[in-house]
């Protein structure tokens, strides 16, 4: 076998010409391609065309020459030409692909396609009661302006204070005013305005009846009501009662008991009107008396224990047999309380303060103050007026 030293080797290589197993080294000419790059975008639209372009790369980057053919994974969503000019078709992704011709490498873009527009069909809504709704419909379109099948919206509101919008488009009134519904699709987005404005069509109040002693207070609510029966409050309400003397009513629909009886209290607004009874009664003493000598009264050290003062317990429980055809300790000469006498009482001229007017003594009640409120002394007297009854 016959051995050759290296620069011999080196030398015969170059005489043959031949460069394998001979120290080859790459030829820095060489344009064989390793990857191909596919560039444009990636978002296309429904009738819309968008232009991909292709380059072949070599090993180290660099840009090489090479020609391409043109596929799309799914041509109902988008198609592509020669040139690489992609059309979308339908909503949805595709792959396309470029193909060098020569080495059969590939490069690949995902293009997303979408509607071209989004259009609110239903119109201007406008919603006349509250709670009241109503559909909003929506399409999406092609470049064309033709409908495209298929599409989901999300629909949002812009004052849901206003107006609110479910998941499958349907708005519904909260309260008087305007708002913008949106339906968005494949980032677009179209829009239509809702109003809210009540539309009066009759009167209510409540409660329809109530109950009241007299000197007592119940509070009415009402006025104009649209379809749903929601009050519709851009017109104050006008408060009115048939009988002043069985009961009054002020400007905010809350009715005072004047004296025994019934009578209706009205309330009118927009041309319509509405009633509710109100039934004024004795005040008793368990709902209406008691409870005031319990909180203002029967407190320790005062009229309450082992040893109340001038002997009169008001706890409740006690606090009748002690007060009722009763002479009073500071003025034996008056009950404590005289049924149907208040004026004649001397209970109620010690919380009114004019226990010494009648030749009585001591200091007005409750002692030190806070007195009772003018309403706390009527119904007293009221109770007393009606009889003093342990009821």
């Amino acid at each position: 076998m016959v051995r050759l030293r290296p620069s011999v080797a080196v030398g015969l290589c170059a005489i043959l010409g031949v460069a394998a197993g001979c120290g080859a080294t790459t030829d820095p000419n060489d344009e064989s391609v390793a990857s191909v790059q596919v560039s444009g975008g990636d978002a296309a639209v429904v009738g819309g065309t968008l232009q991909l372009s292709a380059q072949a790369k070599d090993g180290s980057g660099g840009t090489v020459s090479g020609t391409f053919t043109w596929s799309s994974s799914s041509a109902t969503v988008a198609t592509v030409d020669g040139d690489g000019l992609v059309s979308g078709v339908g909503r949805g992704s595709a792959t396309i692909t470029a193909t060098e011709t020569g080495s059969s490498v590939t490069g690949e873009a995902t293009v997303t396609v979408g509607v071209a527009s989004v259009a609110v069909t239903s119109g201007p809504i406008t919603l006349n009661s509250i709670a009241a709704t109503a559909t909003v419909t929506a399409e999406g379109r092609d470049v064309d302006g033709a409908a495209v099948a298929g599409v989901t919206f999300a629909f949002t509101s812009s004052d849901e204070a206003v107006a609110t919008v479910s998941a499958a488009g349907v708005v519904e009134a909260v309260a008087n005013g305007t708002a913008t519904i949106s339906a968005s699709a494949d980032g677009k987005n179209g829009s239509a305005t809702v109003t809210v404005s009540q539309t009066p069509v009759g009167a209510a109040i409540a409660p329809a009846a109530a109950s009241v002693a007299i000197g007592g207070t119940v509070q009415f609510t009402g006025g104009a009501v649209d379809a749903n029966g929601f009050v519709v409050a851009s017109e104050p309400a006008v408060w009115s009662s048939d009988d002043i003397a069985v009961a009054t009513v002020n400007g905010s629909g809350l009715a005072t008991g004047e004296g025994v009886g019934s009578t209706n209290i009205i309330v009118t607004a927009f041309g319509f009107a509405d009633t509710a009874v109100v039934t004024v009664i004795p005040p008793t003493f368990a709902a209406h008396v008691q409870p005031i000598f319990t909180a203002r009264c029967a407190l320790s050290g005062c009229h309450a224990g082992a040893a109340p003062q001038q002997g009169m317990n008001l706890s409740a429980g006690q606090a009748y047999a002690n007060i009722v055809n009763v002479a009073s300790m500071e003025l034996p000469a008056m009950m404590r309380v005289r049924p149907s006498l208040p004026d004649s009482s001397y209970l109620v001229h010690k919380i009114q303060g004019t226990q010494v007017g009648v030749g009585g003594s001591g200091d007005r009640m409750p002692l030190g103050g806070p007195f009772l409120s003018a309403a706390q002394i009527d119904l007293i007297r009221q109770w007393i007026l009606a009889g003093a009854n342990n009821n």
